[in-house]
């Protein structure tokens, strides 16, 4: 392991892996695959029964591989999760076995230079159908068009999830050969739990990033209408901030977003929903990495203007300082409070604190969520810009 993260109060010990590179939108479907793939089996185990008989032998082990990203940066993740062997009464049971079966797991399975057809096969089943239950979500696919109708041509137009045009097209041999150029990217490895520590532990390659967030705009139709087949209309507004996670006014802006639409008692659900009974469900969500609030909505097709008269009501109220700002800021603290006591947050903390350094450090969180005032949350109102209208569906011939 490059850095080992000592933390005595967990019963489990978890190793992760990562792998980075800057984001290519046009690998997101095979680098998806790849996830599958992988998680399924190994060079050490090459069939997905040997595999679960392995894990499950390590005392409820979970073995896990999947795909996120930091901004610009693509990210595949292994991760390994098991009982600590203290509390394992067996002599074979021991940290250095379990990091071995780690180092085994991260390696593909691959068959004289090509995808081993099997494991293929099983895991082109599960990712198509992933992708199939994701096209059925009519409120998934307004979001999506949405985002990639306002990013067109620029570097976030891009659909993290995969398509499957993209994923007939793959072959045994492609899935292969981009597994090879997988491995030659920037790689990362982190262990936490009650491990001993190690000297010279922060001695990997990985480099700190820069150009985080995806600030390139282009000229769009102010509204755009999608149609489709589904007679409830889902409705996505977005809001520039011109506050991205770097910014100072980021926590100020995390909490708009909270009592503008992201909680069950927000502005938006008392308006536009319990007052003027105009949406079935509505929630706003703010995203640091673009610099976009975007509110979504199930309504009818007819009510779009009414509906968008109430946003801006919604937001009247917001800037009269109509809100308890202690309730959001005791939240926020509890939210984030609750999370330390988790391993994956004291690991993603570290990756985002030492590696992707555009974003706000966790160890300044607390401070900065105690000095959000009203002033702030009203300023960074002031900078909210509705520049985009999208309008899928809502009519059942799709006319």
């Amino acid at each position: 392991m490059d850095i080992i993260l000592q933390q005595e109060k967990f019963h489990r010990i978890i190793f992760k892996s990562y792998r980075i590179r800057k984001m290519i939108k046009e690998d997101q479907t095979i680098r998806n695959f790849l996830c599958y793939y992988q998680e399924l089996a190994c060079q050490a185990y090459p069939t997905e029964q040997d595999f679960e008989y392995v894990l499950a032998s390590y005392y409820d082990a979970k073995f896990k591989v999947s795909l996120s990203s930091f901004g610009k940066y693509s990210v595949i993740e292994y991760s390994l999760a098991v009982i600590d062997p203290q509390y394992i009464d067996d002599k074979t049971y021991t940290l250095e076995a379990l990091e071995e079966l780690f180092r085994q797991a991260i390696l593909a399975k691959m068959d004289q230079k090509q995808a081993d057809s099997l494991l293929f096969e099983r895991a082109y089943e599960i990712y198509e159908s992933d992708l199939l239950y994701k096209k059925e979500k009519m409120q998934g696919n307004a979001l999506r068009g949405a985002i990639k109708t306002y990013f067109k041509g620029t570097d976030r137009d891009y659909d993290t999830s995969g398509d499957l045009e993209t994923l007939e097209k793959i072959s045994e041999k492609a899935l292969y050969d981009y597994y090879q150029t997988v491995l030659k990217e920037e790689t990362i490895s982190i262990a936490t739990g009650n491990i001993p520590a190690k000297e010279n532990l922060e001695n990997s390659t990985l480099t700190p990033k820069s150009d985080y967030h995806f600030k390139q705009r282009i000229d769009v139709e102010e509204q755009v209408i999608e149609n489709a087949s589904c007679e409830q209309c889902y409705l996505q507004v977005f809001y520039e901030t011109s506050i991205f996670a770097n910014d100072k006014d980021y926590y100020a802006c995390t909490f708009l977003n909270y009592i503008f639409g992201g909680a069950s008692s927000s502005k938006l659900f008392n308006i536009v929903r319990e007052k003027y009974g105009l949406c079935y469900s509505i929630h706003s969500m703010y995203l640091g990495a673009t610099g976009l609030l975007i509110v979504s909505a199930i309504i009818n097709r007819k009510d779009v203007d009414q509906v968008l008269r109430a946003y801006d009501e919604a937001l009247k109220e917001i800037d009269c300082g109509n809100f308890d700002i202690e309730g959001i800021r005791n939240y926020y603290l509890s939210i984030r409070r609750g999370n330390l006591d988790y391993q994956e947050t004291i690991i993603s903390n570290y990756i985002s604190d030492h590696y992707f350094l555009d974003s706000p450090k966790s160890y300044e969180e607390e401070q900065a969520i105690q000095a959000v005032t009203i002033e702030q949350m009203q300023a960074a109102l002031k900078k909210l810009k509705r520049t985009f209208v999208y309008i899928y569906g809502g009519q059942i011939d799709g006319k």
